[in-house]
C-alpha cells in the first residue's frame, strides 16, 4: 500500500513512473525513470516538485539528511533545504519545467541528463533577471538510500544559459 500511495503521488504531482526508460527529446521529455530504478518514486516526486512548485513532495522524494552539492549559500541539510531549493529556483524560473532525457543506473545512484526550461525572472549565474524564456540542460546524480534521495551532485550548463541571455 505504501508503493502505491508513492506512485499516486507522483502521478498527482504530474510526474509519471514509467516501464520503459524514456526514449525522448527535450520537447517531449516526461519527468519520469522506469519504475524498477531505484529510488523511482522519488526521483518523480522530486522533479514533480520543481516541475510544479510543490515544495512539500520533498517529504516524500529526500531524507530527513539530504544533502545538495553544490548547495546554494546558506542552505541546510534535509527535508527543509530540499523545500528552500525548491522555493528558490521557482523564483528564478516560475514555469520551470525539468524534462529527464536519459539515465544511468550504477548501485545506488542514479545519473540523469535533464533540461531545465522556463522564463529567467530573477537573478541567476550573476545575470538579473531578462525575463527570456531559456532551456539548459544539467546533469544530476542522486544516491538513493531506504527508496529516498540522500544525495544530489548535479551540473549545470551555464554556458548554455548564458548564451541563451546575453544573446
Amino acid at each position: 500500500m505504501r508503493i502505491f500511495k508513492g506512485v499516486l503521488a507522483a502521478v498527482v504531482a504530474g510526474v509519471l513512473v514509467t516501464t520503459a526508460a524514456p526514449a525522448a527529446t527535450a520537447d517531449t521529455a516526461p519527468a519520469a525513470v522506469d519504475q524498477y530504478v531505484p529510488g523511482a518514486v522519488a526521483i518523480g516526486l522530486f522533479y514533480g516538485a520543481f516541475n510544479t512548485g510543490r515544495d512539500e513532495l520533498m517529504y516524500g522524494a529526500v531524507t530527513e539528511d539530504w544533502v545538495d552539492d553544490p548547495a546554494w549559500p546558506g542552505l541546510g541539510t534535509g527535508y527543509e533545504a530540499a523545500r528552500q531549493v525548491v522555493r528558490q529556483v521557482r523564483t528564478v524560473f516560475p514555469d520551470l519545467r525539468t524534462d529527464i532525457l536519459d539515465y544511468h543506473v550504477e548501485g545506488d545512484r542514479v545519473t540523469l541528463s535533464v533540461r531545465h526550461s522556463g522564463t529567467h525572472s530573477a537573478e541567476f549565474a550573476g545575470v538579473p533577471a531578462t525575463y527570456r524564456y531559456v532551456s539548459f540542460g544539467a546533469v544530476e546524480t542522486h544516491r538513493i538510500r531506504d527508496h529516498r534521495i540522500a544525495y544530489t551532485w548535479h551540473w549545470e550548463d551555464i554556458d548554455e544559459f548564458l548564451a541563451q541571455v546575453r544573446g
